[in-house]
């Protein structure tokens, strides 16, 4: 009885855990949504690369607005994040109406966009 007990707790749990995530991941897709579509261009310059275990890869980045240093950060293709170093800039794109929220859209995960930068600047 208490070892069904357990595995039903168990099994609450991760029902409960999925539906966080999915929330979580339906609110992130709503928000860039509406950078893409209510945004402007901006550049930044990267502060941090961050690969986590598995496929997760993240750039962390500054920009500046109004004499204001911003941090962001977003999740970027395997192939996105070879080929970007500390300090190198970076095409975003900045919600008008909260200008904490942004994205990358230089990476190709962004195919509406594919954005390209020639040359690339590096910030010493």
């Amino acid at each position: 009885m208490q070892k069904r007990l357990n595995n039903i707790t168990a099994v609450i749990f991760v029902i409960g855990l999925i539906i966080f995530l999915i929330i979580i991941q339906k609110r992130n897709n709503k928000i860039e949504s509406k950078i893409q579509l209510y945004g402007y261009d901006s550049i930044a310059v990267v502060s941090d690369l961050v690969a986590s275990s598995g496929s997760i890869r993240s750039i962390y980045y500054n920009y500046k607005i109004d004499s204001t240093i911003k941090k962001g950060h977003d999740y970027v293709s395997k192939e996105f994040y070879r080929e970007i170093k500390i300090g190198d800039t970076i095409l975003i794109k900045i919600l008008k109406e909260d200008k904490n929220k942004s994205i990358i859209i230089e990476d190709e995960k962004f195919q509406k966009y594919k954005l390209k930068v020639e040359s690339r600047q590096r910030v010493s």
